[in-house]
């Protein structure tokens, strides 16, 4: 497999099984698939709560997975982040 982040940052060539990451903090996608990002509309960015739960459920794949990490720590009191991984098993094939 390939990197996907570094210590620097995002790595240059991510592996083609990662279609795109979420960071609910930003409300932004990152690397994300021109195949996935073509199924969201700008309706569908109000029209929702959940993003990612919208385009997964727009995907007709039955090898791609969304899968959420969540990290916590404490700064100047308790801190968490998430980030979603869209991952396809089979990424030469139809979405």
């Amino acid at each position: 497999g390939k990197d996907i982040i570094t210590t620097e940052g995002e790595a240059e060539n991510w592996c083609k099984h990662v279609k795109f990451l979420y960071v609910y903090e930003t409300g932004e996608f990152y690397n994300v698939d021109k195949s996935y990002e073509s199924l969201l509309t700008e309706d569908d960015y109000s029209s929702t709560d959940d993003i990612v739960e919208l385009l997964m459920n727009k995907i007709n794949s039955e090898s791609a997975i969304a899968l959420n990490l969540t990290t916590h720590g404490v700064a100047c009191g308790p801190v968490s982040s998430t980030v979603t991984f869209c991952i396809d098993f089979n990424p030469n094939g139809n979405i």
